[in-house]
C-alpha cells in the first residue's frame, strides 16, 4: 500500500496527505490499516489531549483488572502532565512561536 511513499526505510507522507493514527494502538483500523488521509476529507481540529498516560502498549489494548489496578497505582506517576488538556499546535505554529 505504501510502496509508492517508501524512500530509505522511511514513509514519506506527501503534501495534501495525512497518516492517522487512532486511539487504540495496537488495536485500531487506521492508516496503517488502509492508507493515508487526504487532507481534504479532514473536517474539524482537535480540541485538547484530555490525558495522556504512559503504560506499556500490552496494558492499553484492553481495560483489564490488573490495568485499572495499575492506573489507580500509578496515576499521578505516569500521568503525562506536561501533555494532558494540552492543545495541539501545527508545526507552523510552533515555528511562529505559537505553542508556548
Amino acid at each position: 500500500m505504501f510502496e509508492h511513499h517508501v524512500r530509505n526505510g522511511e514513509l514519506i507522507v506527501p503534501p495534501g496527505a495525512l497518516f492517522a493514527l487512532g486511539d487504540n494502538r495496537e488495536n485500531s483500523l487506521d492508516s496503517r490499516y488502509w492508507g493515508l488521509v487526504p487532507r481534504s476529507y479532514v473536517v474539524g481540529k482537535p480540541l485538547l489531549v484530555y490525558w495522556s498516560y504512559d503504560a506499556p502498549t500490552a496494558d492499553l489494548e484492553e481495560w483489564t483488572v490488573g490495568h485499572v489496578i495499575d492506573v489507580a497505582e500509578h496515576f499521578f506517576t505516569r500521568t503525562r502532565w506536561n501533555r494532558t488538556l494540552l492543545v495541539p499546535r501545527s508545526q507552523k505554529a510552533r515555528e511562529l512561536g505559537g505553542a508556548r
